[in-house]
């Protein structure tokens, strides 16, 4: 039996909204998505590192980390993930890597209804929201 893949995913705040990528490659070519990915495991052990990474390959900026927010398992047809996800800022406009992003935006709670989003993403901004206003 196989790990998991690890991901790691960064919900990027400013005020109530949240940034997310239109995605350039597969999978999910397309779709709008939290910034993060596989990639920053190829460097480092930390997933808070992997993350800041991550953003900083998409955006071209630092991402300050808040918080750990939660984790989130799926499995695709190939095979299982598991995401773990971040809060945080971050202190300027990105600049996107048109290698990986197609464009980015801030959205806030009532937009991303209506989008298509990436893997578990939905979900992952539905918890987000909810746990926002429970906090209030």
């Amino acid at each position: 039996m196989a790990y998991p893949k690890l991901v790691t995913v960064a919900i990027i705040k400013n005020k109530n909204k949240v940034l997310l990528i239109k995605r350039a490659n597969e999978p999910e070519t397309g779709k709008w998505a939290l910034p993060g990915g596989t990639g920053g495991f190829e460097k480092f052990l930390n997933p808070k590192y992997a993350i800041k990474d991550e953003v900083r390959y998409d955006l071209n900026i630092d991402f300050s980390i808040n918080s750990f927010f939660k984790y989130y398992f799926r499995e695709d047809s190939d095979n299982a993930v598991l995401s773990l996800v971040f809060t945080g800022e971050i202190n300027k406009e990105p600049k996107i890597n048109k290698k990986s992003v197609l464009e980015c935006k801030y959205f806030i709670e009532n937009e991303i209804k209506d989008l298509e989003l990436a893997f578990e993403h939905k979900t992952i901004l539905q918890d987000y929201f909810l746990d926002l206003k429970l906090k209030k």
